[in-house]
């Protein structure tokens, strides 16, 4: 029995951000047998057929460029990863059942820290550049996100330009499609508006966002205290899944580095980060749905109550 089976399964599984349930479900297997195996409590199964399946499933999923980078070094290192999804399976089938461990890249990464002070080595973690690397790291958010039997919360913040939204209708309604679902299944979003944006740009947003605020649980928020207008910052935190992070100077996105990460240290010291951000921040509109009058007429009264020039719609 392999020695290594359990720690090359959870690398492949933390490499294509899965889950132990959606491995179980495409497989056919209990979510309780696959977190034994990849903690290394259970081999692999002798009742029935475990790695030929497993390894057809992560052929299928590794595709974006930094998963076959990483795979490569960690399967056939000095050897070119095959095009033939066939070819793929097998050669992932044949990694699995031997008996060497894992590649010299990971063996580094999984090693205590020994810098000066506390570190953590970051294995499930990318970098994407530009507007096409933000939308390719927002798709990969929002459908990991999608893999979680309950929508955690979205803690969404960034003052950086919204070209990137809105500049590819495709993936324009495809993060629409993703949002709603997740709206449609329960889903909270806390998110911080940048109220010092152009109008040609709010008004840009405001499109693509009003359908989601009459669809679902979003929490709209201001911070009253403008930074200034050279550094940009995206902050997207999925409560115990997964962040997003990038920095832009003078609004240009387009030379922007972006960090994807689901390091559960890194999720978590976000959500504290906004948290923190959220204490100077005001509530920025309220939505009522099909409420009664007298909710309504509450809301309204909260509104005008609140300092500052205001506007109510009702419709």
């Amino acid at each position: 029995m392999p020695q290594y089976i359990g720690k090359k399964l959870d690398l492949l599984m933390k490499l294509t951000g899965t889950k132990n349930n959606t491995l179980a479900r495409a497989l056919n297997f209990d979510s309780s047998h696959i977190s034994r195996i990849r903690s290394g409590e259970r081999g692999m199964p002798q009742h029935r057929s475990f790695v030929e399946p497993a390894a057809a499933f992560f052929a299928r999923q590794i595709r974006e460029d930094y998963q076959i980078r990483a795979a490569a070094e960690a399967i056939c290192p000095g050897r070119p990863w095959p095009e033939k999804e066939q070819d793929r399976a097998a050669l992932i089938a044949q990694w699995l059942e031997g008996a060497e461990e894992l590649g010299a890249y990971f063996r580094e990464a999984e090693t205590e820290h020994t810098g000066p002070g506390p570190g953590v080595a970051l294995v499930n973690s990318s970098l994407y550049f530009g507007n096409e690397g933000r939308r390719r790291a927002v798709l990969r958010f929002l459908e990991r996100i999608a893999q979680e039997q309950s929508a955690p919360e979205m803690l969404l913040y960034s003052d950086e330009k919204m070209d990137w939204l809105l500049e590819d209708p495709a993936f324009t309604e495809r993060w629409r499609a993703l949002m709603m679902a997740f709206l449609k299944r329960g889903g909270r979003i806390s998110i911080i508006h940048n109220i010092g944006r152009d109008l040609d740009e709010m008004m840009g947003a405001l499109q693509k966002w009003l359908p989601l605020y009459l669809l679902g649980d979003i929490q709209p928020w201001f911070c009253p205290r403008l930074r200034d207008q050279i550094f940009g910052e995206t902050r997207f935190v999925a409560r115990g899944c997964a962040v997003i992070r990038s920095d832009s100077v003078l609004g240009n996105t387009q030379d922007s580095c972006i960090f994807y990460s689901e390091e559960a240290a890194l999720v978590g010291a976000n959500e504290m980060l906004f948290s923190d951000l959220l204490q100077i921040c005001r509530p920025l509109l309220r939505t009522c749905r099909g409420e009664s009058r007298a909710h309504l007429c509450a809301e309204l009264q909260w509104l005008m109550n609140e300092p500052g020039d205001g506007l109510a719609v009702v419709s």
